[in-house]
């Protein structure tokens, strides 16, 4: 075998086996969790649960720098020497947590003159959690065989924090069912949390539901030979939400960093403020009304439960963008957002049994859309009355750079991008400003053409502008001029897509069966009616390169290709999928940010496949147990989906990478 020589000006010999091997290291996790629970019953129908859950974290990293030649593989030739001691470096970090949480409820249930059921429920909740953390980075080991920290000689960094966050509740709840046909709720909840001020810490949510079950009417005693139940539930009621990971634990105060001012002519260190506090902030509130039915029939084997709803959330805490006027500062997060979301949930099963089998089917389906009612204005774009288009998107949505701001009276973080132009492919002549590229691709000599006498008649492209190979070319694309300025793909030409990274619609299946002692289960779930920005991203859905970082298989297989001074180039392939390849990965006219890189979401996936047996009693208790079933399973079996990238269900860009897991196990009781 003959291994080519690579080209003298590539300088990044076994670019990918250094980069494995040029750094070592070790991590340990350690958890610790523990739960202790009573219940004690003074009296008859009186109860007071207590629980307390306690958890310890600990984390040890420790990378250090491996000395690691750079050979090129054609002769052996050493390109990069090995590391020096002196210049290897030794990082560590270490983390500790706790937390615990602690709950005291009371529970009181009696029955009137068997018709009427009470229950009052009132409770007690706290959490605290802390993290403790440590790092340093030093540099000029002394032997490469030895990287502890004591063992480098120059300090490079070092750094450590802590934070802790704390929430208290308090909570009550009643019940009333008269002849278990007419059901009443309330609840009430007052929660705080340590994230807020003291002044806005605390809310208070109260709930109230009811149901009528319709079937125990006595007008209903004709269906009692088919219909089970049949309830009609109606609920109204409000709930907190503290905002997520996204609202950090001190927002409400403001923060200072290191910063360098001129005194006396020098560059002194001192304090500055690098963001600005907003002591108002407070909860998240949701307020939803729910009307719903609930249906068994059948002798329980068919099952229907539907409910509409519609949810109001106001307050939501959201970052809006700040002027320059305001320096360096971080702007204040507010509550400033309300979302409606509208929709519908719909479950439908079924089980039975035919001889020796047993099985069941169930599926759901939901569709909740959304839409923000209130944020910063309503956005205003158009020509003036002096024919100057104006518009004021930097005031109104949450980022300009983003491709899914948060703007008013729109789908929560719906896409707002470019789009590439369409035209009518007939050419400048025929067809004008119309006459340009179906789908925005420069395929023929006649797109070409057509863009030149474009340009010629005062057009411009961005982001290149000119015709060339290293600006406009066969293969790129071109972006649509939007509001009509006569600049294509200018800032001013995002449009908004209709879509979201939040999909509409969610869906499941559920299946079961099992015969003579065997069984088996699947559960399938999807999502559609969503769309994920993946980004121009080299070796993966961008036909830019990279030296070390081979092309994707489709972009490989199915790209454009036209030299105009050689037509009959066997390579020619003018109506590819993809742009053509490109030296480079940024400043290239197919790696702008436009909807070229919104790609379906949509999927189904069986998340879990198990099949089990069943030992019969009597094989059973001669081993002395009363039940042994032993099972494979499957989690992440495959699923169905367009999308190109790794998994719709993870994000466009997930933290992690989904797996396909086998479990064997046993249940056993004795």
């Amino acid at each position: 075998m003959v291994i080519p020589k690579r080209r003298k000006k590539v300088r990044q010999p076994t670019v990918s086996l250094a980069f494995l091997n040029a750094q070592d290291g070790k991590k340990q996790k350690t958890n610790f969790n523990t739960t202790l629970y009573s219940r004690i019953s003074p009296i008859k129908g009186l109860s007071w649960d207590f629980n307390l859950n306690y958890k310890r974290y600990w984390e040890d990293n420790q990378t250090w720098t491996n000395p690691y030649e750079k050979v090129k593989f054609s002769d052996g030739t050493i390109m990069s020497p090995a590391t020096e001691p002196s210049e290897m470096s030794t990082y560590f970090y270490n983390r500790a947590d706790y937390s615990y949480t602690l709950q005291n409820i009371l529970r009181y249930n009696i029955t009137l003159n068997k018709d009427h059921d009470l229950g009052a429920l009132v409770g007690y909740e706290e959490y605290y959690y802390k993290r403790d953390t440590r790092s340093a980075n030093k540099k000029g080991l002394i032997d490469s065989s030895i990287h502890t920290p004591g063992s480098a000689t120059e300090m490079v960094s070092v750094g450590g924090g802590a934070f802790d966050r704390a929430s208290r509740s308090f909570f009550g709840r009643i019940n009333y069912a008269y002849k278990s046909r007419y059901l009443f709720e309330a609840n009430l909840r007052h929660d705080g949390n340590a994230r807020y001020h003291r002044d806005y810490r605390w809310g208070t949510f109260p709930s109230f539901s009811a149901a009528w079950r319709i079937s125990e009417e006595s007008f209903m005693l004709n269906t009692k030979n088919w219909l089970d139940n049949l309830k009609l539930r109606v609920s109204y009621g409000s709930v907190g939400n503290n905002g997520g990971d996204d609202v950090g634990e001190y927002e409400y105060q403001s923060t200072y960093g290191g910063s360098k001012y001129p005194f006396g002519g020098k560059l002194i260190s001192g304090l500055a403020s690098t963001s600005i506090a907003n002591s108002m902030l407070s909860w998240e509130t949701s307020k939803m009304t729910n009307v719903g039915i609930d249906l068994n029939a059948l002798n329980n084997r068919l099952s229907f439960t539907m409910d509409a709803f519609v949810k109001n959330t106001t307050g939501i805490l959201f970052t809006p963008s700040i002027y320059l006027t305001a320096g360096n500062k971080g702007a204040p997060r507010k509550n400033i957002a309300e979302m409606s979301t509208k929709g519908v949930e719909l479950s439908l099963g079924w089980k039975d049994q035919i001889e020796e089998v047993s099985y069941s089917v169930s599926g759901n389906f939901s569709y909740t859309p959304n839409k923000i009612k209130k944020y910063k204005g309503e956005l205003v774009a158009g020509y003036d009355e002096n024919g100057e288009w104006k518009s004021n998107i930097g005031g109104v949505a949450s980022s300009t750079s983003a491709v899914n701001p948060v703007i008013e009276d729109h789908i929560m973080k719906e896409y707002y991008v470019r789009n590439p132009y369409k035209g009518s492919g007939k050419g400048y002549a025929a067809d004008g400003v119309n006459g340009g590229p179906t789908d925005g691709m420069i395929r023929t000599e006649s797109d070409m053409e057509w863009m030149k006498a474009m340009i010629d008649a005062g057009h411009t492209f961005m982001p290149n502008k000119t015709i060339s190979k290293d600006k406009i070319w066969y293969g790129d694309y071109i972006y649509a001029d939007a509001n009509g300025d006569g600049i294509y793909g200018g800032s001013d030409d995002k449009e908004f897509q209709g879509v979201s990274s939040d999909p509409k619609y969610n869906f499941g299946l559920q299946m079961s069966a099992a015969w003579r002692g065997f069984d088996i289960s699947m559960n399938w779930a999807g999502a559609a009616g969503f769309k994920l920005y993946w980004g121009a991203s080299t070796g993966y859905n961008s036909p830019t390169t990279r030296v070390g970082v081979a092309l994707g298989t489709d972009i490989a297989n199915d790209h454009y290709f036209y030299n105009p001074e050689n037509p009959s180039d066997p390579r020619t392939n003018l109506y590819a999928q993809y742009g053509r390849l490109v030296n480079g990965e940024s400043g290239y006219q197919n790696v702008e940010t436009s909807s070229l890189y919104l790609f379906n979401g949509n999927y189904l996936k069986l998340k879990n496949l198990t099949f089990g047996y069943t030992l019969p009693a009597h094989i059973s208790k001669k081993i002395f147990t009363d039940n042994l079933r032993v099972y494979v399973s499957i989690e992440n079996v495959f699923s169905i989906t367009k999308y190109p990238g790794q998994d719709p269900e993870l994000g466009a860009y997930p933290e992690y990478t989904s797996l396909r897991q086998f479990a064997f196990g046993a249940n056993i009781s004795f």
